[in-house]
């Protein structure tokens, strides 16, 4: 199962929480070896092999989202403004960094912005469009609340709820 979004929505962060409610490691397309060092020990794995209950992408091509299981994925929704804020974050300081207040000065940042709303747009739509069973979880309701959204997402993966982890989340 794919578990899709545009850059800065919050993936790895939801990965930890899916993780946490389930005992269940999750994958990665990237294999971002920061990331295995910093405890996501599925992150290595071949994200097809089948030993992880879902895959961080953002990609979003039709034949890349049909190769999940057909196209069965959950899409994770952030605020365009607040997901190209923390993609442009993590892009000058990694996933717990900032960028430097100067750069929003720079001449290249109208064009950045524009490039990565329509990359936004591109990627929700495509996600949307061409998966055969489709979870949408908007960032901001995580946020708020986390357990009616970790419950839908655990039943999309057809996983037992734990309602002790979900407690522990909380």
């Amino acid at each position: 199962v794919a578990l899709a979004s545009f850059p800065g929505s919050g993936n790895t962060w939801v990965r930890g929480l899916i993780e946490a409610a389930s005992g269940i490691y999750t994958g990665s397309i990237y294999k971002d070896a920061n990331l295995y060092l910093h405890g996501f020990w599925g992150e290595l794995a071949d994200w097809n092999a089948g030993v992880t209950v879902a895959q961080k992408t953002h990609d979003s091509g039709a034949d890349h989202v049909r190769s999940f299981s057909g196209g069965r994925s959950i899409f994770l929704n952030r605020n365009p403004y607040e997901a190209i804020l923390s993609f442009h974050n993590f892009l000058y300081g990694g996933h717990v960094g900032h960028a430097p207040s100067a750069n929003f000065r720079r001449s290249e940042w109208p064009d950045f912005l524009m490039d990565q709303t329509r990359r936004w747009l591109s990627t929700a739509v495509n996600w949307t469009q061409y998966s055969s069973e489709l979870l949408s979880i908007y960032y901001e309701d995580l946020r708020k609340d986390p357990r009616p959204q970790l419950r839908l997402i655990l039943e999309f993966l057809q996983l037992p709820v734990d309602e002790r982890r979900l407690d522990c989340i909380e």
